[in-house]
């Protein structure tokens, strides 16, 4: 003990706290899914943006949102039938969801 305190009082330089603020998860639905063309999806703490991206990586469409929205109906007609990922923003916090599109 008697090291540390030694340390702690001939050291030279500044303390550092490095932590991250916990965020609580965001409560998002995404419905039907798998969906046929239409996509609903809700969140409650309100929906920024939406990016719809295949699984390679590349997107396919980005939509944003008026602060406060809490529910919004995508069309996603132009899709092919496959699996995506939907990435889903709000208050600043990133979420991602598997979609299934079967017509």
């Amino acid at each position: 003990m008697y090291r540390i305190d030694w340390l702690d009082a001939n050291m030279i330089g500044n303390d550092c706290n490095l932590s991250m603020e916990e965020q609580a998860p965001l409560n998002v639905h995404i419905f039907p899914n798998p969906t046929s063309g239409n996509l609903n999806v809700s969140c409650s703490e309100g929906i920024d943006q939406i990016n719809i991206y295949t699984l390679n990586g590349t997107l396919l469409s980005s939509n944003e949102f008026v602060s406060g929205t809490s529910q919004v109906n995508l069309d996603l007609n132009l899709l092919s039938n496959g699996l995506f990922v939907c990435e889903i923003w709000s208050n600043g916090t990133q979420l991602f969801k598997r979609l299934a599109v079967a017509k």
